[in-house]
């Protein structure tokens, strides 16, 4: 409904600038997050000190290399200002905070599914108490919590 509703009522507005991708720096990040999830792993199965080290997986994806690529990439994946003013700092926080909570719920439907034996409908009704109260700490926290950290309390942080 959303869709059509926007294809119908939204105006199309040419781009004035075409967008151009960054080919090797997507490749470098990727490789970056491979050798994170990789070494973690390997870090699960095996101890710290085998061989080829485990450790080693984490330098590359330390994200240094990353950095440095995108500082000077002419078109770089997140442009250089993308944490300029402390709402946008306080937005990628908050969004990159509620990340590995989404994570979790993936494992817990399949241990719903596969462990518990519980069918799609009952996983479903399973997560009703999480949604509702993710609505309501969605609405307490921007009532009760916003006003003491106000974006001007941690503009600090170089954000």
């Amino acid at each position: 409904m959303a869709f059509t509703g926007g294809a119908l009522l939204l105006a199309r507005q040419p781009s004035p600038v075409k967008p151009r991708l960054d080919i090797p720096g997507a490749l470098l990040v990727s490789s970056a997050v491979f050798c994170l999830v990789y070494g973690f792993s390997n870090a699960a199965t095996h101890t710290w000190a085998t061989r080829p080290p485990t450790g080693s997986w984490h330098r590359p994806g330390a994200g240094r290399s990353v950095r440095a690529w995108q500082r000077r990439a002419a078109h770089p994946l997140l442009p250089h200002g993308w944490c300029s003013t402390a709402t946008a700092c306080g937005a990628y926080l908050s969004n990159s905070s509620a990340r590995p909570g989404c994570s979790g719920l993936l494992v817990l439907t399949y241990y719903l599914q596969q462990t518990l034996g519980y069918s799609p409908l009952v996983t479903g009704f399973a997560f009703l108490p999480i949604s509702g109260g993710l609505i309501v700490m969605a609405n307490l926290s921007t009532i009760v919590l916003m006003p003491d950290s106000a974006p001007s309390r941690w503009s600090h942080w170089g954000c």
